[in-house]
Parts: structure tokens; sequence; C-alpha cells
């Protein structure tokens, strides 16, 4: 997730990884089944709805902003496709 001002300099920048277990994203086997069973799969699940919540402090000045949001898939750490991505306008006032 990235913020903009309205003169497109970079305010906030956040990144969210969920990886399959028990593989890195090289694709290399990190653990093996034995130690795969006590680990928590933090992997989003085929068709399972993710929500996150990002808070964020803009500066006193700044009154507009552009939030770009991007979903990759990663096979490996060369190989990525670009799954979606959400593009909003805010403005506010204090």
């Amino acid at each position: 997730m990235t913020a903009k001002d309205e003169n497109g300099k970079i305010l906030l920048q956040k990144k969210k990884e969920y990886i399959h277990i028990g593989i890195d994203v090289d694709n290399y086997q990190r653990y093996g089944a034995w130690q795969i069973k006590e680990i928590i799969d933090l992997a989003i699940q085929p068709r399972e709805v993710t929500k996150e919540r990002f808070e964020l402090a803009f500066p006193k000045e700044t009154d507009k902003a552009t939030l770009i949001t991007r979903l990759y898939y990663y096979l490996n750490s060369s190989k990525h496709t670009l799954v979606a991505e959400d593009k909003k306008e805010l403005s506010w006032e204090e």
C-alpha cells in the first residue's frame, strides 16, 4: 500500500506478505514435513477474503492523498504477477 500527496511524493509505504509454509520466496523447501505440522499456516487460502487495516498519520499540511494498493502473486523471487490494483483519491479538512 502506498500513500502519495498531490505532488506525487510518497508519504507512507506499507507491505504485508503471506507465505506458504515450508517454502521460501525462492521456492526452496526450508522445513521438513515433521516441522511444518507445528507451524501455523499464514498463506491466503483459495477463495478466502482477507481484510487488512493500516493506520496512517499524514503531515498537517497535507489535505489530499492518493492511496494505491496492489496484490501480487509471487511464484518465486523473480517471477510475479499483479493480481489486483485499487487506487483511491482522498481529501479532508481539519
